[in-house]
């Protein structure tokens, strides 16, 4: 019985971190559960905005336009594209449904936190996240998470792990090792993976 309590007083601060949906985040329109920093952009901010954060010891303006996500001088995506099979979807309009949060979260616990890129089409019930990092003075993409279909509403990030529930099933992505690893409890292919090369 003790080790049980121990055990429950242990796990309530992982609870409390993060993985809770506050009522903060659903008054906010928050789809991306546990991140930092974050702005949100919809059609009503005429889907421009800036975003200021700092990592590496640089301070940076992310700045999305029109479906187009630039830092300083790098684009770091043009006209982003939800890859939902049969529906070819692009998303650079804004006036359309599509929402973006742009924000920031330590995935690699260097305390050096990533570039995080989120879209989400409740219509078209589609989910995409990229993660970028800053190394040796460059921008590049250390992941790229996707989900699709019925029940994607939003996504949660806690440490170096992301998930996405579709329905009765969970997506898991993983920080390990340089790279996000995929898992599902359905046993499915990793969604990521239909993405357009960009």
């Amino acid at each position: 019985m003790r080790y049980l309590a121990s055990l429950l007083l242990a796990l309530l601060p992982l609870a409390a971190f993060g993985q809770i949906r506050t009522g903060s985040d659903a008054a906010a329109g928050n789809f991306v559960i546990g991140i930092d920093n974050y702005l949100r952009i919809t059609s009503a901010t005429g889907g421009k905005a800036g975003f200021d954060f700092s990592t590496g010891g640089q301070a940076f303006k992310a700045i999305a336009e029109e479906g187009n996500v630039t830092v300083g001088d790098t684009a770091l995506l043009d006209h982003f594209a939800l890859a939902l099979p049969g529906r070819g979807l692009r998303i650079p309009a804004f006036g359309e449904a599509p929402e973006m949060i742009i924000g920031i979260h330590d995935f690699t616990a260097d305390r050096e936190p990533e570039l995080v890129v989120a879209l989400r089409d409740l219509p078209a019930e589609g989910l995409v996240v990229y993660i970028f990092s800053y190394e040796k003075g460059a921008w590049k993409v250390l992941g790229e998470i996707a989900a699709y279909g019925a029940g994607v509403r939003e996504c949660r990030i806690f440490r170096q792990v992301v998930t996405i529930e579709r329905g009765e099933g969970l997506h898991t992505w993983t920080y390990r090792g340089g790279k996000f690893d995929y898992r599902s409890n359905s046993g499915s292919k990793d969604p990521a993976s239909l993405l357009p090369s960009r």
